[in-house]
């Protein structure tokens, strides 16, 4: 038998451990083995569960412990070891490791001079959860995603070319160069914004149906390295979990700012004609942009110097002036040209204010518009007329602020995506361990810590990972005159699985049957005696997405909308990337370049492929026809939950208790998905209680078809 050591590090060693270091190899009472607890759902669980530990036990004071506890011992003595920070510890066996995390001082007993120190050994397990509850969205950078929100970059990024403002960083998850493909724009119905023309759709503003989505396995990076961890994962790094995406449903646009066109012309006059106001002054209200970039004094008009401007105009009339002898009527409009056809339209912005004689006093104005949308080169400008009699415009106070002069305020704001802008709104507030537990829960993830490197962790599916692993025949190393059997504990009758319900979506609230709507999955399992009615297993932060052809037509879009038809702030969505599909009919969009038809569109869905075949998954927890084509079975109850539900509700798993001789060696080599293979007989390891040199008692699980 290997003499079983445990070395000690002086605390305050740095990472990484190596031996040797100056450790100290400590005593220990000859012939009493460390007995050490090893659990599977510190294997399984790395992501909330406890660490794996030791049992408490004592070690003798000798002159070498008491040197590496300076002598904690002797109340007189001020000693420099603190029992409340970690000291690091490897056991080992002959050259084998058979445990590394840190050592904890319970007591010290001094009887009669004789020395002893009662300690504790735990492992160093990641706790995920723990680190990522303190974390949000918003402390993701994700300033290398910016770009230009235009028709080419939307069109550009259904193919995985979005151009982005900078070259990406070396380090980048995002891709090499300036394009990316972890940032799409897919077809959603987000409002009743778009509208059809025979056999058209026609999109005037863009946001009614193109919102950022960024990819989850990106995020999912993003996150790992921030706290200084990485994973492995052939699941996270397969083609389907690839194309997933979720949504940064937020139309921002941070080069913003305001400003004024006042200063009216006092010697005008105006009429029955309509007529631009006569301004003569820029005031900047910020300094994020020049008003002078955009209005021209000369012509009176705003001019877009980029596509997909938005801009909202505000009227503040301080002084009106009726010394025309009667009331007169005042109606403003506002024009606006396309560049690419000439065409003007007008918009009422006043319609008949009425404005009394008297020519002493002056009458006010004002108007507060709604936002618009221009593409570069578009104008827009105000008109006024007065029916019944002439009017003139004054400045009020030409000494005071700008809410005394006559004017007109343009809102400007132009067309930059910037993620961090996003993330400053309410998808910043997203917790970042309710977003990885969610994955978690619908995918049914293991997450381990690797062997070699303890800051990367595996992660994969149960389903995956627990029949990898390799096979152990330890029939001659078990004491078979006492072995003690168990029922599983912990069963519910019933379990619900289940998306998260997004309240305000349309779809959800007026649905012939919600239960379906939330695509759930309802488990009623053959039992008469169990400890919970019902366990509820829900993802924290994503919802279910309903999609329908749009409009009837063959363009088949996720439908997220509130009740009035408008867009929300809506629950987190996960949709997959079926690609560019075909369409018969024509999508057109209305941009730079005037109205532009596509007979392709980037298709999302919650389905993994488009057309729907045999092998289709589906992100639901139910079995769901979508009617896209029938029913799909791959629900992630069937593929990701079934395997484990199935082997621990069956009547033939038990908890199997015994006693086996394992050594350094077999501690070494085993893992919590391996076979343990017992009189022909297979078994899962479920807990080992591990004393070298003697009988360790192990925990098994017997598992039907195994």
């Amino acid at each position: 038998m290997n003499i079983q050591q445990l070395i000690a590090y002086p605390q305050g060693t740095t990472e990484p451990i190596t031996y040797p270091t100056g450790e100290v190899v400590l005593d220990l009472f000859k012939d009493e083995p460390i007995p050490l607890v090893l659990n599977v759902d510190d294997f399984t669980n790395v992501a909330e569960a406890d660490a794996s530990y030791s049992k408490s036990f004592e070690i003798p004071g000798t002159k070498k412990n008491n040197l590496f506890f300076n002598h904690i011992y002797d109340i007189t003595s001020d000693s420099n070891f603190n029992p409340h920070k970690k000291t690091k510890i490897i056991v080992k066996e002959g050259s084998i490791d058979t445990f590394t995390g840190y050592l904890q001082l319970n007591e010290i007993v001094n009887k009669n001079g004789a020395i002893t120190y009662d300690i504790t050994l735990y492992s160093e397990a990641v706790n995920l959860k723990d680190i990522l509850s303190e974390r949000i969205f918003r402390d993701l950078d994700l300033s290398e995603l910016n770009h230009n929100y235009s028709e080419s970059n939307i069109i550009n990024s259904w193919t995985g070319n979005l151009t982005l403002d900078n070259t990406l960083p070396a380090n980048s998850f995002a891709g090499t160069g300036t394009t990316t493909d972890v940032l799409k724009y897919p077809f959603i119905r987000w409002n009743n914004g778009s509208y059809v023309n025979g056999q058209t759709i026609r999109v005037r503003v863009l946001t009614d149906v193109f919102r950022a989505f960024v990819n989850v396995k990106y995020i999912i990076k993003n996150i790992f390295r921030d706290i200084g961890y990485s994973f492995s994962s052939v699941f996270i790094n397969s083609t389907e979990f690839s194309n997933l995406y979720i949504d940064f449903n937020q139309e921002t646009t941070p080069s913003s700012g305001k400003f004024y066109a006042t200063d009216v012309n006092v010697s005008g006059t105006y009429g029955s004609v309509w007529s631009k106001l006569d301004y003569s002054t820029i005031n900047n209200d910020t300094s994020t942009l020049d008003g002078a970039d955009y209005y021209d004094l000369v012509t009176e008009e705003f001019t877009a110097n980029q596509d997909f401007q938005r801009v909202k105009i505000d009227l503040g009339w301080a002084a009106i002036n009726n010394s025309s002898g009667a009331s007169v009527s005042v109606s403003v409009r506002q024009a606006t040209e396309d560049s690419i056809t000439g065409l003007i339209t007008y918009t009422t912005l006043v319609n008949g204010l009425n404005i009394p004689h008297n020519p002493s006093s002056y009458s006010t104005l004002s108007y507060s518009g709604a936002w618009d949308y221009l593409d570069n080169g578009d104008k827009i400008w105000v008109e006024f007329k007065s029916v019944g009699g002439s009017v003139s415009l004054y400045d009020y106070n030409t000494t005071g602020t700008y809410a005394a002069y006559t004017f007109t305020k343009f809102y400007v704001q132009n067309n930059k995506t910037i993620l961090d802008n996003i993330l400053a709104e309410f998808k910043g507030d997203i917790n970042q361990w309710d977003f990885l537990k969610s994955f978690i829960d619908m995918f049914k993830l293991v997450i381990i810590q690797d062997i070699d490197n303890p800051n990367n962790l595996i992660i994969e599916p149960f389903k995956d990972w627990i029949d990898s692993g390799s096979t152990h025949d330890i029939t001659n190393k078990i004491n078979d005159s006492n072995i003690e059997f168990s029922v599983i504990t912990g069963l519910s009758k019933y379990l619900l699985f289940k998306l998260k319900q997004d309240s305000k979506d349309w779809i959800t609230e007026n649905h012939d049957n919600p239960d379906l709507w939330k695509y759930s999955h309802n488990e009623s399992n053959e039992i008469d005696i169990f400890d919970n009615n019902q366990d509820i297993i829900e993802s924290k932060l994503l919802s279910s997405t309903f999609s329908t052809p749009h409009f009837g037509l063959d363009i088949i879009s996720p439908q997220i909308f509130n009740n009035d038809s408008n867009s929300f702030n809506n629950e987190l969505r996960m949709l997959s990337d079926n690609g560019v599909v075909n369409s018969s009919s024509d999508l057109w969009i209305k941009a730079a370049t005037g109205w532009t038809a596509y007979n392709t569109y980037l298709k999302f869905s919650m389905l993994s492929e488009y057309p729907i075949t045999f092998s289709t998954n589906s992100y639901n927890f139910g079995v769901v026809d979508y009617g896209l084509g029938g029913a799909v079975v791959n629900s992630l109850y069937n593929t990701y939950w079934l395997k484990y539900i199935d082997e621990i509700y069956h009547k033939d798993t038990r908890i199997v208790r015994l006693e086996a001789y394992i050594t350094s060696k077999d501690i070494s080599t085993m893992k919590f998905n391996d076979i343990i293979l017992i009189k022909n007989k297979k078994f899962r390891l479920h807990k080992i209680e591990y004393r070298a040199g003697a009988m360790s008692k192990l925990e098994l699980i017997t598992i039907k078809d195994l």
